[in-house]
């Protein structure tokens, strides 16, 4: 005789269970993992809520800091607003300075949506980064200061103004003018060369073909003077007053020179189109002056 699999007793001759345990076992574990599922249910229900009520209250307070952005809320009265928007917010701080700096990018992006950035923006945004000790580090990993630079150094060449946003480094590779001075650097770009080659084949005319090729990896730096290539192995300058013409070609500047058979300067980076928008500007503003 056989002892039963689910009680251990006498299970009787050729038989290794009583039917009533295997039947009991059975309908344990369907209750177990009803139990389960329906726990498990009430968790994510639980999470979703928590996620809803954190989302609804970052909206607020990104609402908070457009106000202030925009002038129509002090920064104190933004920081208690904050503080009891905070206290029902179920994150740790890390998560709501997260919300925090996520706010005040969304403030930034709003104010500088019409590619114009007043004096009184500057300020609020300003105030709201010192009053909740947000980082530059913070605000900057998706560009957010970068763009808000970018948009004050396009406004002051529209004005014919020197932008003061940018020093360079004591042993910085490029030797500026003691009238030049510098305006952005564009880091990893590429210089290119377009070349041709005759492809020959049996019983064929002769074709040109036509690419463009990397020459070498480095930055851009455009001053009130000149745009600037410097390489690893290669460097290469153009004049502002010998551009003629700045075109963007998918994720390449093609920069045409004053003479008409010249090859033009060719720098491919991720942000072409804020180059080309830089060098434009520059162009006009201080091309003709020099």
């Amino acid at each position: 005789m056989a002892n039963c699999t689910y009680c251990g007793k006498s299970a009787g001759w050729f038989s290794t269970f009583h039917e009533s345990c295997r039947q009991e076992s059975e309908r344990t574990a369907a209750r177990e993992r009803e139990e389960s599922r329906a726990a498990a249910i009430q968790a994510a229900a639980a999470q979703q809520e928590v996620a809803t009520a954190n989302e609804h209250a970052a909206q607020q307070i990104a609402e908070v800091f457009k106000a202030v952005a925009g002038g129509s809320l002090s920064v104190d009265v933004a920081e208690q607003r904050v503080h009891d928007l905070g206290i029902t917010m179920a994150v740790d701080a890390a998560g709501k300075r997260k919300v925090l700096a996520n706010a005040w990018k969304r403030a930034a992006a709003l104010a500088i949506e019409d590619g114009h950035l007043s004096a009184d923006e500057d300020r609020h945004l300003a105030m709201l980064m010192l009053r909740f000790g947000l980082t530059h580090h913070e605000l900057d990993q998706d560009g957010a200061l970068t763009d808000m630079a970018r948009v004050k150094v396009l406004q002051a060449l529209v004005d014919g103004q020197v932008p003061k946003v940018l020093d360079l480094e004591p042993g910085f590779p490029v030797m500026l003018q003691s009238d030049e001075s510098p305006v952005w650097i564009f880091n990893r770009c590429e210089l290119i060369e377009h070349r041709t080659a005759t492809l020959v084949a049996p019983n064929a005319a002769p074709r040109q073909l036509a690419s463009h090729v990397s020459i070498d990896t480095g930055f851009a730096l455009l001053t009130t003077r000149a745009v600037y290539f410097v390489g690893t192995s290669r460097s290469a300058q153009l004049l502002l007053a010998k551009i003629i013409s700045v075109v963007l070609d998918g994720d390449t500047v093609v920069i045409g020179k004053g003479a008409a058979t010249a090859k033009p300067l060719m720098l491919r980076s991720a942000e072409a189109t804020a180059l080309r928008q830089m060098l434009i500007g520059c162009v006009q503003a201080f091309g003709k002056k020099r």
